[in-house]
């Protein structure tokens, strides 16, 4: 007997269709997108004012001549007449020491290396006994170390010391003259020109009150020579003790540096000196060239330098605790950011004092903006502290966001 068998037919699985696994595929990246995109930092806006404007000066620049004033930190802070080149004089011999103290530098409290007079020192002297200069006498074979040669040349402003010096660190006048022209050019000095001697006496070394106030910030950075320059007196072989020509040490603050006085510009006085306000040392530098005479020029400069505090003050600009700014977030939380601690600044009067935020994008949301206050060349930091941190999105709204 024949047994039949049923056939039966495999059944068959519905593949989804290709448009639909596309569709899924794209909500899943874009769902994933979505939420890994970094959340935005908040909007700040500063609920302070971003400007503190400047006030009115009165400075007591010289009427005649030219004049110039600035502070360490501040920048030039006024000029006076027309800031041509003029003879410096003996003003030229802070420009010799700076150089000098490039070439062989002193610490405080270092004499240097000794300088043996030669028969050439000893004509520099004979010189200027002829010309009726100021001088230091010397000898043949006397040594001089280089911390006395710098007080020779700022103190009793000897004109033979000058050449001695600059021949000693550099060879020949000539080579000086290279190096301090190219130094001049270095500080930015545009005015300024070295002529024929290291001294100033001759007329060919030239500058303006606005150069010779930056070369006298230049000096302050140097502490050996402002050191010398304070010294109301110093005492030499043979010579004996010689006193300053710079009559104004010690009154308003003036602790240097250099007088000059020629043909052709009677008077001249380079002054660096500072003062302290609320509790701050302001440093300054200022230059009257073009006086009728050496005696005018330091009248000058002392009224100068007397009216200089009256333009500076103490300005507290933030609070502490004090509400800086707001912020907003995209997805509309608000709040405040406060300041951590008091910002106050010692300004010039001129200066405006400004005020900006800076967020750090990708920690916006742990750490609020950075304000900066900004006053000349002052650039003050803090960073500031939220009032109540800002919550983060929903998920809805990071799935739905633009």
């Amino acid at each position: 007997m024949q047994s039949h068998q049923t056939y039966q037919k495999p059944v068959e699985t519905k593949k989804p269709p290709k448009k639909t696994l596309w569709v899924g595929l794209g909500i899943a990246t874009a769902t994933t997108f979505q939420l890994l995109r970094p959340i935005p930092a908040p909007t700040y806006t500063l609920t302070t004012s971003a400007k503190i404007p400047s006030n009115k000066t009165a400075l007591a620049l010289p009427t005649d001549g030219q004049g110039a004033v600035a502070a360490k930190g501040f920048g030039m802070l006024g000029t006076s007449g027309a800031q041509t080149q003029l003879s410096t004089a003996s003003i030229a011999k802070v420009i010799t020491a700076l150089c000098v103290l490039e070439r062989k530098p002193l610490k405080p409290g270092e004499k240097g290396p000794f300088i043996t007079m030669t028969k050439s020192d000893v004509q520099f002297f004979r010189d200027e006994i002829e010309r009726n200069g100021s001088r230091v006498v010397v000898y043949e074979g006397q040594k001089m170390s280089e911390y006395q040669a710098i007080q020779a040349l700022m103190i009793p402003s000897a004109n033979n010391i000058a050449n001695t010096l600059a021949i000693w660190a550099f060879g020949s006048l000539d080579a000086y003259q290279t190096y301090a022209n190219n130094y001049v050019m270095r500080q930015g000095l545009v005015n300024t020109r070295i002529g024929s001697d290291a001294s100033g006496y001759d007329p060919s070394t030239v500058s303006s009150a606005s150069d010779l106030t930056r070369l006298g910030l230049l000096a302050e950075s140097n502490p050996v020579l402002i050191e010398i320059a304070a010294q109301t007196e110093a005492t030499f072989a043979m010579a004996g003790t010689m006193t300053n020509y710079n009559t104004l040490l010690g009154q308003n603050g003036i602790n240097g540096l250099k007088t000059g006085n020629n043909e052709q510009d009677p008077g001249a006085f380079l002054m660096t000196g500072a003062f302290l306000l609320e509790g701050r040392k302001v440093q300054y530098s200022g230059a009257v060239m073009g006086a009728s005479s050496l005696s005018e020029a330091l009248q000058n400069s002392n009224r100068l330098a007397a009216s200089l505090p009256i333009n500076f003050e103490k300005r507290l600009v933030i609070a502490n605790g004090q509400n800086v700014a707001r912020y907003e977030t995209k997805w509309g939380k608000k709040g405040l950011v406060r300041a951590r601690k008091e910002i106050s600044v010692v300004r010039w009067k001129g200066d405006a004092i400004t005020l900006s935020l800076e967020s750090q994008e990708n920690d916006a949301m742990k750490t609020a903006p950075t304000l900066t206050v900004k006053n000349g060349s002052q650039v003050l930091t803090q960073s500031l502290r939220y009032e109540s941190m800002p919550t983060h999105p929903s998920l809805w709204w990071r799935l739905t966001r633009r």
